[in-house]
């Protein structure tokens, strides 16, 4: 039974409310926070060996240290987690999302594939699944051309 004053009700809001449980990401309290400035989310699916090398290709091309200056965060489109406690434990600066919608970080961004957006001074990026811009030259070259923009300009 929803109460009245339940905010959470379906007319109180004129947009749609992601709740998410804050789960534990054990492996932030392990890292050194000042270190890590980008954070990349990429689907459970890019498991594969050749994927886990792709990934490896693209961050290092943006002249990122993947044991330094990125913590990877593999998860589902169903898994859902607070960005806003990932950001309050780690000095993000950016995230990168491969595959992974905005609402599965408990965030309600527009955010187009190949485009970046500023949100709570952080640059976000959201693109194809990896192993969808692995077998497209066109997305290659749009994810490029974003990390180019994020990071070597």
């Amino acid at each position: 039974m929803i109460k009245k004053n339940d905010i959470l009700s379906s007319d109180f809001f004129d947009f749609e409310i992601f709740v998410y449980p804050d789960k534990e990401i054990d492996r932030i309290d392990s890292i050194s926070s000042k270190e890590i400035k980008t954070l990349v989310v990429y689907t459970a699916q890019a498991e594969a060996d050749d994927l886990s090398a792709f990934l490896s290709n693209i961050l290092t091309a943006a002249k990122l240290d993947m044991s330094t200056d990125v913590f990877l965060l593999k998860a589902t489109v169903e898994d859902g987690f607070s960005f806003i406690r990932i950001k309050t434990q780690l000095a993000l600066e950016k995230v990168i999302l491969f595959g992974i919608p905005p609402s599965s970080l408990g965030l309600h961004l527009d955010l187009k594939p190949y485009q970046t957006m500023t949100f709570q001074d952080t640059i976000f990026l959201f693109a194809d699944p990896l192993e969808v811009i692995k077998e497209d030259v066109n997305k290659k070259r749009a994810l490029w051309n974003c990390l180019q923009e994020i990071y070597l300009k």
